[in-house]
């Protein structure tokens, strides 16, 4: 059998530093394992354990350990594999194959990965069947053994101990093709079995690599049938001895002189900052004298940490000084223990070096809400009291409540979200029976209510005027704005979503049921205290109704430059463009456009000009467009200024300006497909688009290059569709090595910068993905991706993951979703706001934001802007925002004041985050329509009233306790 092999392609990493505790060593952790005598040569090494598990909905708890066919499909279903390592102890591996024979040479396996696996594995007896004991995708031992033993670790599956996670490294490679017995092999980096070897790993896991595949035919090739995740089957050791798994392995011969490791140096830890309990602790590895190091040893407190925790060497230069990191948490440590920390590094014989020893004190930090949270409270409801009955002009009358600004009333009268009657006549914000409308904020804040009517009001007109201002030196009273609504069908009747601007003293005739919203916004010259003024409703110019109105003006303002970014992703505007994005900003929020499409063309006016021969851009035209969203002065005139657009999309993608048709062969490894030419012409482009940035001084604006397309939509035909990938939301590993492929391109470009190479800080640009699929991402993104979004469920069930990525790597993290319906109401952005920053999060992106004509007759998710309807006159507004889009500033506002009392308070961020958590019921549900769609998140524990509560609590944190509310501030700044 011909031991011919492509390449090993490589893709060893450092260990993420996710995980808990696991099954200890049973040997003393620092033994030499013995020297053996044999010589160098070949030796086959059987495989003594194989157990297929799979990560199918229906399947996570099944065990596939004794099937005599096991399977390898794409990320629904891998192999957990070992051998006996004793042969191996003591010995340098030069060479490793991994042997399979396939069931059937029609569907061969294509590039498998191979990695290392940082937890112990129990075979089990199963044939898709829950077997106790046995491990499978969800369970390390079904099934109560979680891949990551400890409360600390919450969910965990197979994802968080393999391939690049957990301390775990692995490889890949092209298999031969079936031989006339059905063998396949699979050249694997020795590295991993020497680990094996070591006692550095507990098995290996193999991994379909290719995943689905894109299958042409016809003419050209044109005709393509996708084939996603083929069955993949290989005889397991239960076939029979002539058919089980093996591997064929070369060692070296012993060298008499080899040294083992030397210790680490510079041992040192880290606490501030940390939970109690816990620490990171970083050394300096050992260099490569003799062999190479492959890993470590450690103890902590004399007993051996969980393989998991323990990080992986980098294995790139030999001579490059390399800083290791370990987090230790979910050990159970006291806060403030006294900890002993021994570590000992081991190189590729399995030759264990001297340890390095340190003792130190973990984090004593205990969490406790900050001194005089929770005295500001909320008014009793009065469940007696009735809403106001107004008496109008020819005997009519009509009912009137004051609701929150994000409440909704459906034509029917009904509440969304449902409340008890008494929330018409007593809530947060009103109480009918004081005629008393209660309001605070801060400076540069939006705030409002909404004033709901049952009833036919002729000729109403509405106004807000503020008595004198509160204090000498007051820079200007408030801004107030009413609105009308649009009433959308739904499935729960007709209800209000679309908020469009009344002219001042503007007069409109109310039937039935209505509501009206009252903006006010609080100037940044604004001084703090009370401001006091009235609500006056007329009708038919006689006056109907007032209530005295009462603003509290927070003693600290709101940033102009956003601090939690809610991104508004669309994928195409109307010719009024600048009228989307003044109305983003105007909501402190910010509109990206997806500028090309799948078929792969830009589209008109969304990118320079490329000039192939010179490998330059012209710029005019496109700085035309475009520019006054980077140095803000396209937003003049708006709340926050001339600050500019928080982020957009670069018209780089696969197809422009390189034209990825005529320079790729089809291939599904991107590394090997594209021509010299194509890489060239990329990175130029990336290099130019990074050049004229820097020389504009945009640099408030962060770029994102990012790639949105499919290779689904090459069924229409292959050159119907520009990418052969699903460069959004990858599946296979071949999407994600993808991405790494774009992503080095896009840093190699840039990099020839001399700003750039001077420091990653001044690289304009940042390589942006959204990932549906964290757990399979493995190490690929690590180094390339600056802003990594991701979907909303397995944000929160790989949170841990996600979240030691970016603090390792200097990521922006954002996860993405659904917004709710418009018969849902309006609060789901705002709590998703607040849920999102305290698990980690940088931002939210809805994926769709930009509605149609026909959003205006029928209830629509994805549209937070309406553009102007068919038929309206030429008063009507180009654009309304939806009522959800002002949640969206909601909540973005409240997360500006969690960012303030972090600073103002010296908090870490975690501290808040606790905050958050334990003040807001934030359990959630995702509501996904299938594996595909990244789903909607809903909140059905958290109130307007809790909302309302904990923004004014945090608010006295931030002015220092002191109350400037109600009676007792008397109208004075404090």
């Amino acid at each position: 059998m011909s031991l011919t092999r492509k390449p090993v392609l490589q893709h060893l990493a450092a260990a993420a530093l996710a995980a808990a505790a696991l099954a200890l060593f049973s040997c003393d952790l620092f033994t030499e394992p013995p020297a053996k005598a044999a010589p160098a040569g070949d030796l086959r090494v059987e495989v003594t354990r194989d157990a297929g598990v799979s990560s199918y909905p229906g399947e996570t708890e099944d065990n596939n350990g004794g099937a005599a066919q096991i399977k390898l499909k794409g990320f629904q279903e891998m192999v957990l594999l070992d051998i006996d390592a004793a042969p191996l102890a003591g010995r340098v591996i030069e060479r490793a194959t991994l042997h399979l024979r396939v069931v059937s040479p029609d569907t061969p396996l294509k590039r498998v990965g191979v990695s290392s696996l940082a937890a112990p594995f129990t075979e089990g007896t199963g044939r898709y069947a829950k077997i106790a004991g046995a491990s499978t995708f969800r369970w390390r031992a079904y099934p109560d053994a979680p891949w990551l033993d400890g409360d600390a670790w919450g969910y965990s599956d197979l994802t968080q101990v393999m391939f690049g996670e957990g301390g775990t490294f692995w490889s890949h490679a092209d298999a031969t093709p079936p031989d006339a017995e059905g063998w396949q092999s699979v050249e694997v980096d020795p590295k991993i079995l020497a680990a094996r070897a070591a006692g550095l790993s507990e098995g290996f896991v193999l991994f379909d690599d290719t995943g689905t595949e894109l299958v042409r035919s016809g003419a050209g090739g044109e005709h393509v049938t996708i084939d996603t995740f083929p069955n993949r089957l290989f005889y397991s050791r239960e076939q029979n001895a002539s058919s089980a798994p093996y591997f064929t392995v070369r060692l070296a011969g012993l060298d008499a002189d080899a040294r083992p490791p030397a210790p680490p140096e510079d041992l040192r830890a880290e606490v501030a900052g940390h939970p109690a309990g816990e620490a990171t602790v970083r050394w300096e590895a050992p260099s490569w004298r003799d062999g190479r190091i492959i890993g470590f040893r450690v103890k902590v407190d004399g007993a051996p940490a969980p393989r998991h925790m323990i990080p992986a060497p980098g294995f790139g230069d030999a001579s490059a000084r390399q800083t290791v990191s370990m987090r230790l948490r979910g050990l159970g440590l006291k806060p403030g223990q006294a900890t002993r920390l021994e570590v000992a590094a081991v190189d590729e014989a399995g030759r264990t070096g001297e340890a390095a020893a340190l003792t130190f004190a973990v984090s004593a930090e205990a969490f406790a809400a900050p001194a005089g949270f929770g005295q500001a409270e909320a008014p009793q409801a009065d469940e007696a009291a009735a809403p106001q009955i107004l008496r109008l002009p020819g005997s009519g009358t009509a009912t009137l409540s004051i609701l929150d600004e994000l409440d909704k009333v459906s034509a029917k009268g009904e509440l969304i979200p449902r409340r008890p009657a008494s929330y018409f006549a007593s809530n947060h914000v009103w109480s009918a029976s004081q005629d008393r409308i209660r309001l605070a904020a801060a400076r540069g804040e939006f705030t409002g209510f909404q004033i709901h009517l049952a009833g036919d009001v002729p000729a109403l007109q509405m106004r807000l005027d503020w008595a004198e201002p509160a204090a000498p030196g007051d820079g200007g009273a408030p801004r107030a704005e009413f609105a009308r609504f649009g009433y959308i069908p739904s499935p729960a009747g007709n209800v209000p979503d679309p908020v469009i601007p009344l002219a001042p003293g503007a007069r409109m005739n109310v039937k039935g049921s209505a509501s009206l919203l009252c903006e006010v916004f609080v100037p940044k010259s604004a001084k703090a205290g009370v401001r006091r003024g009235t609500l006056t409703l007329s009708s038919g110019g006689a006056d109907v109704y007032a209530a005295e109105v009462e603003l509290t003006v927070w003693d600290f303002e709101l940033p102009d430059a956003l601090s939690f970014l809610p991104e508004m992703n669309c994928y195409g505007l109307p010719e009024n463009e600048r009228d989307y994005y003044r109305m983003a900003h105007l909501h402190r929020t910010y509109l990206n456009r997806v500028p090309y499409s799948h078929r792969g063309y830009v589209s008109d006016g969304c990118a320079p000009k490329w000039d192939a021969a010179s490998r330059t851009f012209d710029w005019s035209a496109w700085d035309r467009r475009y520019q006054g969203y980077f140095d803000g002065t396209a937003f003049a005139g708006l709340p926050r200024g001339e600050t500019p657009t928080e982020g957009f999309y670069l018209p780089l993608f696969e197809n422009f300006p390189a034209d990825i048709f005529t320079q790729h062969d089809g291939g599904p490894w991107a590394d090997e497909a594209f021509t010299a030419q194509y890489k060239e012409t990329f990175q130029a482009a990336a290099r130019e688009f990074a050049r004229h940035f820097i020389e504009r001084g945009w640099r408030r604006t962060g770029f994102q290059f990012y790639l949105n397309n499919k290779m689904n939509y090459k069924e229409d035909g292959w050159s119907k569709a520009s990418s052969p990938w699903l460069l959004d939301e990858p599946a296979s590993f071949q999407d994600f090595d993808a991405l790494r492929f774009f992503g080095e391109l896009l840093w190699k470009g840039m990099k020839s910068l001399p700003s750039v190479a001077a420091s990653s800080a001044g690289a304009p640009i940042r390589f942006r993905a959204d990932i549906s699929r964290p757990q399979w991402q493995r190490d690929a993104l690590d180094r390339v991706l600056g802003l990594n979004v991701v979907s909303g469920g397995e944000f929160h069930r790989y949170n841990r993951m996600i979240r030691d990525r970016k603090e390792r790597y200097g990521q922006t993290l954002y996860t993405y979703g659904g917004t709710c319906a418009p018969e849902e109401g309006a609060y789901q952005p705002v709590i998703w706001s607040l849920d999102a920053w305290s698990l980690g999060a940088d931002g939210i992106l809805p994926w769709q934001t930009v509605g149609t004509a026909d959003s205006w007759k029928a209830s629509d998710a994805l549209a937070l802007f309406y553009p102007k309807p068919e038929g309206a006159g030429q008063n009507f507004p180009r654009v309304s925002p939806s009522l959800r889009l002002k949640g969206y500033r909601r909540g973005q506002q409240d997360v500006e004041y969690l960012v303030l009392l972090q600073k103002k308070l010296g908090l870490p961020r975690r501290d808040v985050e606790r905050l958050v958590r334990q003040e807001l019921n934030l359990r959630s549900e995702n509501l996904a329509a299938s594996d595909e769609d990244a789903g909607t998140l809903r909140f059905d524990a958290v109130s307007a009233q809790d909302l309302w509560l904990f923004r004014r609590r945090v608010a006295r944190l931030l002015q220092g306790g002191r109350p400037l509310e109600g009676a007792a501030a008397n109208g004075a700044a404090r």
